[in-house]
């Protein structure tokens, strides 16, 4: 079955509200809420098909916007391929052609708007932030906690733990006092570790590595206790495992060469952009990428950049 093509939209007006239209009656999906957008012409490009569809069904011109996220989505009936952008509009009233009613959300509220099912990736993109910051215990050794305030302050706030082979003592300290430190400021700390540590330190989230992938499959969601925040990809197979599992973010590279693993080869910006569009996730690209690199990381398909030295250092 080919994947039916469809452009959306997240119209965000200038008190920062988000624009939800409901379907009408007797059609697919009738009566939830929806981003705007819809199917594309035979010959048109997503932007090409959205410029036109939110002339025609909200009247919205559509000036600028970005990519947030490209996926496919399977339901019973049905495969849709999802390309969505977001825009800025100064107008708060639209004009109803295609559908019931509209209303204006704030992004905290779209969560209790009843949405279709595939519009629940969008919502998890809108969640994540563009730059995603890894402390890692062997880099900054005494001075972690200084550095992760340090950025906390500065408004990172989603941000690993990385630890490797320590005394699980000094695991558990510091991964306890990263996790109050990210309470207090309002992020959102993930672990990257062992999965004996997770119960001694109650991240908001983990970390699984790539190796792990299958053992996650194998693992009853109910038995994993935190949520998968994240997780390292690094060919198609795993991708597509990936797009099974309950992951929020993927993790992609390295895209350039690092101090971190001088020795593993690159994928560079085209390898990292191959494997964004088989991912249906908001992808981060990792290695050697600093913060002025997520204007690139998005070009290239990705969401943002993840970073050691990059973001710990220079953000």
């Amino acid at each position: 079955m080919m994947a039916q093509k469809i452009a959306l939209a997240v119209v965000t007006n200038e008190q920062g509200e988000i624009l939800l239209t409901q379907r009408k009656k007797n059609t697919h999906l009738a009566g939830l809420w929806e981003f705007p957008g819809g199917k594309l012409d035979q010959g048109e490009s997503f932007k090409q098909a959205l410029r036109r569809e939110l002339a025609e069904e909200i009247g919205i011109t559509l000036a600028s916007c970005r990519k947030l996220i490209n996926f496919k989505y399977n339901y019973p009936d049905r495969q849709l391929h999802l390309q969505v952008f977001q825009l800025s509009t100064q107008q708060h009233e639209v004009t109803l052609k295609e559908h019931q009613a509209a209303q204006w959300l704030q992004q905290t509220q779209l969560s209790s708007v009843a949405l279709p099912a595939a519009n629940q990736i969008i919502l998890n993109a809108l969640r994540m932030p563009d730059i995603y910051a890894i402390a890692d215990h062997d880099v900054f050794a005494s001075a972690l906690l200084d550095q992760v305030e340090q950025q906390l302050k500065a408004g990172i706030r989603l941000l690993q733990y990385r630890v490797h082979g320590h005394p699980s003592a000094r695991i558990i300290t510091s991964g306890r006092a990263i996790k109050a430190l990210c309470d207090r400021y309002g992020a959102t700390m993930v672990l990257n570790s062992e999965w004996r540590y997770w119960d001694e330190i109650e991240p908001h989230g983990v970390h699984i590595k790539s190796a792990d992938l299958a053992r996650m499959q194998q693992t009853p969601a109910a038995d994993l206790a935190y949520r998968v925040i994240s997780a390292s990809c690094h060919t198609p197979q795993q991708a597509e495992l990936i797009n099974s599992l309950d992951i929020a973010a993927v993790l992609v590279g390295p895209v350039q060469t690092t101090l971190t693993h001088p020795q593993q080869r690159p994928v560079g910006w085209i390898g990292f952009s191959k494997l964004c569009a088989r991912i249906n996730r908001p992808v981060y690209a990792i290695g050697g990428c600093r913060a002025h690199d997520v204007a690139t990381a998005q070009v290239y398909g990705g969401h943002g950049i993840a970073a050691i030295r990059g973001v710990m250092q220079s953000y």
